[in-house]
């Protein structure tokens, strides 16, 4: 074959067009064309001549092989201006239409698809071309699957057909993007009008019972999908379905029958074992439901998916919040996940169900844990040298549950200082400490003193998460009711920034919703010293008052001297000295009036220079005795260190 000159060709190819004979043309162009299947513009002008001669077929051919060519390549916009050119051609060719439609959907033009689409199944309708019209429609389903009237006609379509089949796929289809968009009831109606086509349809009956589950109308669930069993006793997911409008519906024996079975066919299917643990809580039967959620736990904890396996264990100790096993591995769960106030409270909460249960050894070790992590938090201290004193106890006594032990009180010892009088005058009130009679428990409790607060500064931005992480934290707690959770990240935050209004705030609210009167007057002191810190005494007055409503006792802010028959903190009196009963000795000097003998030594209090009573202040001054006018009373009160 003798070798092609394609400038040549195309040199007399022009000529030939010019001359208006276009089909010798034609023949030229297609040898260049054989010589250069690639010649995408060569091709494009023998397009151009036939559509000259008004041959629209042959002039389409061509082009639809360029339009090809630049689809291929990514050229989207030249390929779809070259269909639109064919388009023009022959607009009742349903091909072009169809291309630009997909072309459109490529670029995300979904309305311009769906338009030219909308062509197609228009005019295969007109010619009475159904199942071509279904399967346009089907495409622009696929495209929005969201466009319900699309489906709808589908489904339409399929029914005036004959295909039930089809129509019931549609109305599935249907009622699911209904369900997704939260139109239950309108999902329900669609369900019902595909049950009426295909009565004998299990999925059908499926999807209505699943969709009454999640309205909850567990009866009505239930009648459907055991209607489906019937029909396919054999069929897992029917039976699953029907367990899950059991366990719903608080059926707990029918659940269990169900989901024991399924587990039997196949042990390994977790979602079963997770519903079969749910039936498990209903029994309370907290260590079973633990068994059955643990394959689940492990495996969501080994795909980092550590959430969801949270999820789970909390179902357990929502219902049980001493449950050892649950709680030791939500441990576990929120030390994966690295997240700080959640596991502190998960190991508080673990603390509490070892101490409940005696496991003295196992709280002590978790209450060193939150000591390592939190050291500013006093109250781990505290917990934790109780335990280890109970722990000590029990092993002397030969072991004994925590809870019949009495409660640890810390015992302030007071002595009253009293000089007898044998004409039986009332004897001088001492500022000193009584001595401690009779049973702790029997005296009533002590009103908060006034707290001294140092302002915390200004804080780094690690210290404001700290502080922000624990106040959510113990809001989330207290609003589901875990008074105990929540007073722990309040007391956490307090621990370190003793001025924190909000902390203090939360904890008087708690205190508040728990009855306790002490805690809720202290931390109104507090919060009144914090107020006066900050100069607002407005506020701070609000807390005093807010304090004596709490407790009756708690001396006022005024800086008037206390009645004489208040006894004065013993730190306004002099330096803590150990005091012993034998150091101490009352002298009562009156004018012919001798003193009993005492044994101990001397213990004098006198002013330098000598001052008489009417220099003492006011709480060291008694009023004379009546049967005494002409005494003159002084006090001798002599203090020697051992």
């Amino acid at each position: 074959m003798a070798k092609v000159n394609p400038v040549k060709l195309k040199q007399d190819a022009d000529k030939l067009e010019k001359s208006g004979k276009l089909d010798q043309a034609i023949v030229l162009y297609r040898q260049i064309v054989e010589d250069n299947p690639r010649d995408w513009n060569t091709i494009n002008k023998i397009g151009d001549l036939f559509a000259k001669l008004s041959k629209p077929r042959e002039a389409g051919a061509e082009y639809a092989k360029v339009a090809d060519f630049y689809t291929r390549d990514g050229f989207l916009l030249k390929a779809i201006a070259i269909w639109k050119k064919i388009n023009k051609l022959d607009a009742s060719a349903m091909e072009p239409y169809l291309q630009l439609a997909e072309l459109y959907a490529k670029q995300g033009l979904m309305m311009e698809a769906k338009s030219q689409y909308q062509i197609v199944v228009d005019e295969h309708i007109k010619r009475g071309k159904n199942r071509e019209a279904g399967d346009v429609l089907k495409k622009m389903a696929e495209i929005d699957p969201g466009d319900l009237k699309i489906r709808s006609k589908l489904a339409d379509l399929y029914t005036r057909e004959g295909s039930s089949d089809k129509a019931v796929e549609e109305h599935i289809a249907i009622a699911e993007e209904l369900n997704k968009k939260g139109h239950l009831a309108e999902a329900l109606q669609v369900l019902e009008k595909g049950l009426k086509l295909d009565p004998r349809s299990v999925r059908l009956r499926v999807e209505l019972g699943r969709t009454h589950t999640v309205q909850k109308n567990y009866e009505k669930a239930a009648q459907y999908l055991e209607e489906a069993v019937r029909h396919a006793p054999g069929d897992m997911e029917v039976l699953a379905r029907l367990g899950e409008a059991y366990l719903g519906g608080r059926k707990v024996e029918e659940a269990e029958a169900i989901f024991r079975r399924l587990i039997d066919l196949n042990p390994g299917d977790e979602d079963n074992r997770i519903l079969m643990g749910r039936v498990c809580l209903l029994r309370d039967d907290f260590d079973g439901a633990y068994e059955h959620f643990l394959p689940a736990v492990d495996r969501l904890l080994a795909q980092r998916d550590a959430e969801r396996a949270a999820a789970l264990l909390q179902q357990i100790t929502q219902r049980d919040a001493t449950h050892v096993p649950s709680l030791a591995k939500l441990v576990d769960v929120y030390k994966a996940l690295q997240k700080e106030a959640p596991l502190l409270a998960a190991c508080s909460q673990l603390t509490e169900a070892y101490i409940k249960k005696s496991q003295l050894a196992e709280a002590a070790s978790v209450l060193e844990f939150l000591v390592s992590r939190e050291p500013f938090n006093q109250q781990h201290k505290t917990k934790l040298e109780m335990v280890r004193g109970r722990l000590g106890g029990a092993g002397a006594r030969g072991g004994g549950a925590l809870e019949d032990a009495p409660p640890l009180e810390m015992v302030e010892e007071e002595f009253e200082l009293d000089a007898p009088d044998p004409a039986g005058a009332p004897p001088p009130a001492f500022p000193a400490r009584r001595a401690a009679a009779g049973p702790v428990s029997a005296a009533p409790p002590a009103p908060p003193k006034r707290p001294s607060i140092t302002a915390s500064g200004p804080l780094s931005d690690e210290e404001k998460e700290f502080i922000e992480e624990h106040l959510a934290e113990g809001k989330v707690f207290r609003k589901y009711g875990l008074v105990d959770k929540a007073v722990d990240q309040f007391e956490a935050v307090v621990a370190r920034f003793p001025d924190n209004v909000e902390a203090r705030q939360e904890l008087k609210d708690l205190f508040k919703e728990k009855g306790q009167a002490e805690k809720v007057a202290e931390q109104s002191l507090v919060l009144a010293e914090i107020f006066r810190l900050k100069g607002d005494e407005a506020a701070a007055q609000a807390q005093d008052a807010e304090a004596r409503s709490a407790m009756p006792e708690v001396a006022p802010a005024a800086s008037a001297p206390p009645p004489v028959e208040e006894e004065l903190p013993l730190e306004d009196v002099a330096p803590e000295i150990p005091i012993h009963a034998d150091d101490i000795t009352v002298e009562v000097e009156e004018a012919g009036i001798e003193p009993p003998p005492t044994s101990a030594e001397a213990f004098e209090f006198e002013e330098e220079g000598g001052a008489s009573a009417e220099e003492l202040p006011d709480p060291f001054i008694d009023e004379p005795s009546p049967e005494l006018p002409a005494a003159e009373m002084g006090v001798n009160v002599d203090q020697e260190e051992e």
